[in-house]
């Protein structure tokens, strides 16, 4: 912002991200300011998420090759951005966002604050909030899959054939739990010495097990943070997902089936591109009253199975209790894997 007006400025949404910002208030919080020894005059100028700037510096005008007076709308965070991309603005609409990490996020009327301090609340526009959960990871696992457990020299796995073995075998993977913490982990556990690990492995289980499985712990930690984020919020009523794992259509099943719930998937991945584009149209008075009405409206839905809900209703209480027993290891792992790696 300052490259382009000559100004340093910030909107409420990245702002709230900042740990400097009383949500409530919309204003940086004095409290946390002096603490930390910052001055308000060493921060940027706060501003809504539809605010106008114009006056392009001439450097920048001359190379962008627009008009000075060009309308520049300053946006939003990436992830409030992608609820409103998705139309999952109203209560008890939920979004999920899986890329190569992933987060949960339910839009509401006024802050709320968690009281473990395990999910995060930003604001959005027009006194609405998002209050939500990020995962380290999401997609990265099926990378780490394809590079480090399935592929061989003579058999390199793409994630089509990933989908294609875990297809395979039934819902539960035979009992076979995954963890994946393989980045340590931001919610539901904030730890960043977390671990991943199978659990209950034994001489029958294949690679198409463990590769189903690996899918299936990821969306339970996705579910861990669902629940965490209606504790506070109330229920989920619709379930919107985005992201490059929505290119699996088993991965969007599993997420069914274990969230018990329609999932709702949009045709176009980039919603937050897509909520930018909503907040800037909005600033400038291109879409009227219907703005939170206006996502991407052409989506593919999918049911969860009676069945294959059924066995996660009886593993997921089961990964949660054997995940409570490893978290306690894992400061342990990480000292003797760092005294053996020097």
């Amino acid at each position: 912002m300052f490259k382009f007006f000559g100004e340093y400025s910030v909107d409420y949404s990245i702002a709230s991200g900042s740990g400097l910002l009383n949500i409530s208030t919309l204003d940086w919080d004095d409290e946390i300011l002096k603490r930390l020894g910052i001055n308000r005059k060493q921060l940027p100028k706060l501003v809504d998420t539809n605010t106008i700037f114009k006056n392009l510096t001439n450097e920048v005008k001359n190379k962008l090759l627009v008009s000075k007076n060009t309308s520049f709308v300053i946006g939003a965070a990436d992830g409030p951005l992608s609820n409103l991309g998705l139309g999952a603005i109203k209560d008890g609409d939920i979004a999920i966002t899986v890329g190569t990490s992933g987060a949960i996020r339910k839009v509401v009327n006024k802050p709320i604050i968690d009281p473990d301090s395990k999910l995060f609340c930003y604001y959005l526009s027009r006194n609405k909030w998002v209050i939500g959960g990020a995962t380290n990871n999401g997609g990265n696992i099926f990378q780490w899959l394809k590079n480090n457990v399935l592929s061989t020299p003579n058999n390199q796995f793409d994630s089509k054939q990933i989908n294609r073995i875990a297809n395979t075998v039934s819902p539960g993977s035979n009992g076979v739990l995954f963890y994946p913490y393989l980045s340590g982990e931001r919610a539901p556990t904030w730890n960043t010495n977390a671990k991943g690990s199978f659990i209950g492995l034994n001489r029958t289980h294949t690679n198409a097990h463990m590769a189903r499985s690996a899918m299936e712990g990821t969306i339970y930690n996705l579910y861990s943070i669902l629940l965490m984020v209606e504790s506070l919020s109330g229920s989920a009523k619709k379930v919107m997902a985005a992201g490059g794992f929505a290119k699996s259509e088993l991965w969007k099943h599993i997420m069914s089936d274990v969230f018990e719930t329609p999932i709702i998937v949009p045709d176009n991945f980039e919603s937050s591109c897509l909520g930018a584009v909503l907040i800037g149209m909005d600033a400038v008075n291109i879409v009227s009253n219907n703005f939170y009405d206006s996502g991407n409206n052409k989506v593919s839905t999918y049911e969860p199975n009676k069945e294959n809900f059924e066995v996660y209703r009886r593993l997921y209480p089961l990964w949660v209790q054997v995940g409570n027993v490893l978290e306690v290891e894992y400061d342990k792992i990480t000292q003797i894997q760092n005294e053996i790696n020097g």
